[in-house]
């Protein structure tokens, strides 16, 4: 039980997504939800796949790329990050592909956790938070634009 306090505790340190979770929280979401490793290199998902789960990084790295050219890495993602979230949102198939930069250990959450085996309160908290991360990164995204339109 110590190792899954520590897990536990270790994801709401360090992921949005479970700050708000109480220790009960964390225990119902682990009985739905099992992690997964990969391999270094291992593809996780690939652009075009359908976008029935989003991903949270447990321990270790994954790079986003597109698969036209799988050496650009457009971004790295580490403990606590989300990914795959947007797509499955949105109700889209995956627009770019990952996969593990290092053997690396992930949550994924699918659609049907989401649809059918979770609590409303779990759920609430979950989506709540989700659009505080979809949120930030929207601006995010604006912000950095403007800056890239000022330097211009």
């Amino acid at each position: 039980m110590s190792t899954q306090k520590q897990l536990l505790d270790k994801l709401r340190a360090n992921c949005t997504l479970f700050r708000e979770f109480n220790d009960q929280d964390m225990v119902n979401l682990f009985r739905l939800v099992k992690p997964q490793i990969f391999k270094k290199n291992q593809v996780i998902f690939h652009k075009g796949d359908p976008a029935d789960s989003l991903y949270i990084v447990i321990a270790g790295a994954v790079e986003i790329f597109m698969p036209r050219d799988p050496d650009t890495v457009i971004i790295t993602l580490a403990d606590g990050q989300i990914f795959g979230e947007m797509g499955m949102l949105y109700g889209q198939t995956r627009n770019a592909s990952v996969r593990a930069a290092e053997d690396t250990q992930v949550f994924n959450i699918s659609e049907k956790i989401f649809d059918g085996n979770m609590s409303l309160g779990l759920l609430a908290k979950i989506y709540k938070n989700l659009a505080r991360i979809v949120s930030q990164r929207a601006n995010d995204i604006i912000r950095n634009q403007r800056n890239q339109l000022s330097s211009m």
